[in-house]
Parts: structure tokens; C-alpha cells; sequence
């Protein structure tokens, strides 16, 4: 009995230790090496069992910090990527309130974290639409979806509206099964929208246009043309583009009139006046045209030129009818 007592409690020890620390040591091992002994016996059995034991949790306890270490390098990759990139991370509970938002969310809504955590979504945005994206957001939260550029309007404190897009995905439990709660990414996508809506009043103000609009690449060949265009000259947008504008040349005019306008358009990139052209059936017109030159970002290369001209042919009649009569007038 004298021999096994201190084996024995060299094994409560250990056992002790372990359940204090969750891991292993130099002294844990110590004490269950005294507690296994030089003997085949049951303590020896239960020692080694013990070694046997701390072993396989100790490799579980490394297993799962390497495992959160790997997750939390993962998220902070992902952080970094996405705001990288213009985007900020977002993670909403069941209750559509913000729990986590990363850093560049303040500079989309324009507040301190600390006034958007803790927050339901719905109260940033514009009081008047609040209802209609409150009822969006709990049908997308039931029916477990993912977020696929969600828009949603936002006012922040000094009054500016700002459009947001949502993407992410529902956040599920062990079991696999969705609570309501979602996290993604987001980001203010306010100046793409303002640019496509302005380019969209753009392609409404050349298509309805009664003046023919005429584009051209910087070598003068023609890539664009309106329906007026089209109803002035003849010429459909399929026969058009690939053309160069000379095709349409009346010959009333000499070399030394396009060398002018070409030299007006590289020195100041703008020039007007009248010019007679041809129709497709080859009737001759007088119009007035408008050309400038569309320079690249940098205002110093011409990427295309934009011609727009109207028919001025019952003008010029009315002019020399006019002058008719003057000169027929009885004194």
C-alpha cells in the first residue's frame, strides 16, 4: 500500500491539473508517468488510460484553435477584401437589427458604428418608404433566400439619400436550418445608379430627339445615329454606321471647306455652320450642323466626335422667296 499511495495520488493530481489547465504540461505528464509505475497493474492500466485520454482532448483542444485561428484569418480575409473593394460586411439577427457592421459602413450611412449597431434596419431609411421595405425585407427573411443586390434606399443625417446593395446569405443553425438572420456584404451604389439613370435620359433625349444626331469614332467613322437622322437623310442606322460622313458629300463644297472645319474642330474641338449634303435618292440639302470633339478623361486624347444638324431646307427657301420679292418689288 505504501508504494501504490504515492502513485495514487501522483494520478489525482494529474487528473486535477488537467481539469484545471485543459491542457497538457511537463508537470501533467510527470505525474502520470510516476502514476503508471514500472508494474502491469491496475493503476498502471488506469494511469496509462488517463495518458491515453489527456492525449486525444489535448489534440481536440489544438484542433479547434487551429480551426477558429483559420476562421478568424478567413473572416478578417474577407473583411479586408470586401472593403477593399468599396463594400462593407453587415450581419443582421432574426429581428432585422444590426449586430455587426465593419468599418466602411460608417462612411456609407454616414454615422459612427456605434449609431447603427443595435439599430433595426428600417430606421435609416425615409420614413414615407419605410413600411413598403420593412414588408420586403420580413418576406425575404421568411422565405430564406439569399440576398442578390438588394437595393434599399438610405437618408442619412444631413438629408442626402444614398442607395445601398444587399447581397448575403441566410445564417443557419447546427441543425442547418435558417432563424431568420442573415450576414453579407453591401455597398453604396448611389453614383452608378445616378450615372445609369443619366445615361438612360440620354438615350431617351437621342433617340426622341427632332434634330439628327450623328457619332463618330476619333477616325471619323460613324457609330451611332438617331431616328431623325435616319428621317433627314435616308439613311437607316444599319446602313449608317461603318460609313464615314463624306459618303454624304453634296460636292458644292471644295477641299479647302472640310480642311477649314477639320482645322477649326482639332484647335478649339467645336465648329458650326451650314453645310449641303445628299439623301440617299440624291437630292441635295442645305442644313446646319453642330460638331464637337469628346475627349477622354484625361481632356487630352479625342475619342469621338458628335454631329448634330437639322434640315434647313425650307428655311432657305422662305430666305430666297424673300429676296425674290425684294428684288421684284415696285419702287
Amino acid at each position: 500500500y505504501d508504494r501504490l499511495l504515492p502513485r495514487i495520488e501522483s494520478l489525482s493530481s494529474g487528473v486535477r491539473l488537467f481539469a484545471i489547465d485543459g491542457q497538457t504540461s511537463a508537470e501533467l505528464d510527470r505525474l502520470l508517468t510516476t502514476a503508471t509505475g514500472t508494474g502491469a497493474d491496475e493503476l498502471a492500466e488506469v494511469a496509462l488510460a488517463s495518458r491515453d485520454m489527456v492525449a486525444t482532448l489535448a489534440l481536440r483542444e489544438n484542433q479547434r484553435h487551429a480551426a477558429e485561428q483559420q476562421l478568424r484569418q478567413s473572416e478578417q480575409f474577407f473583411r479586408d477584401v470586401a472593403e477593399s473593394a468599396g463594400e462593407f460586411v453587415w450581419q443582421v439577427c432574426a429581428n432585422n437589427t444590426y449586430v455587426h457592421l465593419s468599418a466602411q459602413a460608417s462612411v456609407a450611412f454616414g454615422r459612427p458604428l456605434t449609431e447603427l449597431i443595435g439599430h433595426p434596419v428600417y430606421e435609416f431609411i425615409a420614413a414615407r418608404e419605410r413600411g413598403a421595405f420593412a414588408r420586403q425585407v420580413r418576406l425575404q427573411a421568411r422565405s430564406g433566400a439569399p440576398y442578390r443586390r438588394f437595393l434599399m434606399p438610405i437618408v442619412r443625417p444631413d438629408g442626402e439619400r444614398r442607395w445601398l446593395a444587399f447581397s448575403g446569405m441566410p445564417i443557419r443553425d447546427e441543425n442547418g436550418v435558417t432563424q431568420g438572420a442573415y450576414r453579407g456584404t453591401a455597398e453604396d451604389v448611389t453614383d452608378r445608379r445616378r450615372a445609369e439613370e443619366e445615361l438612360l435620359l440620354a438615350e431617351k433625349v437621342f433617340a426622341n430627339s427632332t434634330q439628327a444626331i450623328l457619332i463618330t469614332d476619333a477616325r471619323a467613322t460613324i457609330v451611332s445615329v438617331n431616328p431623325a437622322f435616319t428621317l433627314i437623310s435616308g439613311y437607316n442606322a444599319e446602313e449608317a454606321i461603318g460609313m464615314n460622313p463624306s459618303a454624304f458629300a453634296s460636292g458644292r463644297h471644295d477641299a479647302a471647306f472640310y480642311s477649314e472645319m477639320w482645322g477649326e474642330l482639332q484647335r478649339s474641338g467645336a465648329w458650326t455652320g451650314e453645310v449641303w449634303d445628299r439623301r440617299k435618292n440624291g437630292e441635295v440639302f442645305p442644313k446646319w450642323v453642330s460638331i464637337n470633339a469628346v475627349y477622354d478623361r484625361d481632356e487630352a486624347t479625342v475619342t469621338h466626335y458628335v454631329a448634330i444638324f437639322s434640315d434647313i431646307t425650307e428655311r432657305k427657301e422662305n430666305e430666297a422667296r424673300i429676296e425674290h420679292l425684294a428684288g421684284h418689288a415696285q419702287p
